[in-house]
C-alpha cells in the first residue's frame, strides 16, 4: 500500500519532524512533503479531490503557501489522490462511475449499483427470502439467494444509492466499443481494474480478451468493497486522529478536528446488477 502524503509548509514539516516520539506514528504512516515541492512530486495528469472539489496540479500550485492536507492515493485511478476528509465519499463515487462507464462501453443495457450497510443488507435479503415465491416478480438466482429485479431500487439509504440505467442506442449513456478501444480507454483514464468488484472484473477481463459479454453480471452474496480501499479508509481515519494530536498551531491548519475518524467502508457491501442482454 502506498503511503499517505502529508502536505504542509516547510515550517510545519520541520516542526513535525522535530517532535520525536510525539509524531513518530504520524511520520511512519505518511510521507511529509513541503508544499513548495508539489511540482517535483506530482505530474500534470494527476487529479486531486480536496473538500469535495476536483483540482489539477496547475490549480494547486498557486495555493502552495496555504496548503495543509493529507492525501491518499485512489484505489480506483492511478493518477488520483483523495483528501482523507472525503476518502470514503470520493471512493464510492469513483467506483460507481467507473463501473457504469465500462459497462456501457461493453454494451450493457442496464446497470444498477448500490452500497448497502450490513444492517440494511440483512433486513432486505431476509425480506426477499420470505417473498421470493411470488411469481409476479422475476428473480435472478445466485447460489441460495434470490435477487428480485427491483432489489437495488428499494434501498432505504437514499444518499448511498448510485443508480444508472444504460440503454444500448446511438443516444444512450455510452455505446459499445471494441475490446481494443476499451483497453485504450482504461489506459487513458489510468483505471486500476484490479480495484473493481470480482464478478464485474471477470466480465471485463473476458470482454478485453474476446470482445463479447452477455447475460447478467451480479455481485456475489454480501460482496465487500475492495480490500485495499477498506484498509486505506481505516488508515485515513487513524491519520486524522494523529493529526488532531499535533500542537494546536499545526493541527488546526489541517482542519480535521470535526471530521469523523470512522471508516464507513468496512460496514458496507457493494451490490450491482448489470444486464448485457443475450
Amino acid at each position: 500500500m502506498e503511503k499517505h502524503l502529508l502536505i504542509t509548509n516547510s515550517q510545519n514539516k520541520y516542526d513535525i519532524e522535530q517532535l520525536g516520539k510525539k509524531t513518530r506514528e504520524l511520520r511512519e504512516n505518511t510521507k511529509i512533503i513541503d508544499s513548495r515541492e508539489l511540482k517535483d512530486i506530482f505530474k500534470e495528469q494527476d487529479i486531486f479531490y480536496l473538500s469535495n472539489k476536483e483540482y489539477k496540479l496547475s490549480d494547486l500550485l498557486p495555493k502552495t503557501g496555504n496548503l495543509n492536507v493529507c492525501l491518499c492515493p485512489s484505489p480506483v485511478y492511478k493518477n488520483v489522490y483523495y483528501d482523507i476528509a472525503c476518502f470514503d465519499k470520493s471512493y464510492k463515487s469513483d467506483i460507481v462511475k467507473t463501473i457504469q462507464s465500462l459497462a456501457g462501453f461493453m454494451g450493457a443495457k442496464k446497470c444498477e449499483i448500490n452500497f448497502v450497510s450490513k444492517e440494511e443488507y440483512k433486513a432486505k435479503h431476509e425480506s426477499n427470502l420470505e417473498t421470493s415465491v411470488d411469481a409476479e416478480h422475476p428473480t435472478y438466482v445466485k447460489g441460495n439467494m434470490n435477487y428480485k429485479q427491483t432489489d437495488l431500487d428499494n434501498s432505504s439509504n437514499a444518499k448511498e444509492l448510485q443508480k444508472n440505467e444504460i440503454r444500448a442506442s446511438k443516444k444512450g449513456y455510452s455505446k459499445k466499443i471494441t475490446k481494443e478501444e476499451l483497453q485504450e480507454y482504461i489506459n487513458k483514464k489510468y483505471i486500476n481494474i484490479n480495484s473493481l468488484p470480482d464478478s464485474f472484473l471477470s466480465a471485463l477481463e473476458s470482454y478485453l480478451e474476446t470482445g463479447e459479454v452477455s447475460g447478467i453480471v451480479e455481485s456475489r452474496e454480501h460482496e465487500k468493497v475492495d480490500q485495499n480501499a477498506e484498509e486505506q479508509s481505516i488508515k485515513s481515519g487513524s491519520i486524522k486522529v494523529q493529526i488532531a494530536k499535533l500542537p494546536l498551531n499545526i493541527g488546526a491548519e489541517f482542519d480535521y478536528q470535526k471530521i469523523s475518524n470512522e471508516s464507513s467502508l468496512r460496514d458496507y457491501s457493494i451490490e450491482y446488477l448489470i444486464d448485457f442482454g443475450d
